[in-house]
């Protein structure tokens, strides 16, 4: 599973600071199903030579590894949002 993620990082290194931290082994191991979807293996040197040698399936990749970064922009912004509901309750 690790192996796949320095493939992701390439393409999205913005996934860095999200497997760096609270929610990593969320973020990485939907970053490691996408590689497995797009690439469709789990190989490691076979998804870098197909991410490689064809750009659809690269910018597909990078697609569905925005995706990711979105969704935990979005759970972010709202975890920040119920903390600051709950910080005014209590003023």
């Amino acid at each position: 599973m690790l192996p796949l993620i320095p493939l992701a990082l390439s393409l999205l290194p913005e996934l860095a600071r999200l497997i760096g931290g609270n929610s990593g082994g969320q973020v990485a191991s939907a970053a490691v199903a996408a590689v497995q979807a797009v690439a469709g293996t789990d190989d490691p040197t076979a998804a870098a030579a197909k991410v490689a040698s064809d750009p659809a399936v690269a910018a597909d990749l990078r697609v569905k590894l925005a995706a990711i970064l979105a969704d935990q922009a979005e759970l972010a912004s709202r975890l920040a949002d119920t903390a600051n509901a709950r910080g005014q309750a209590q003023a």
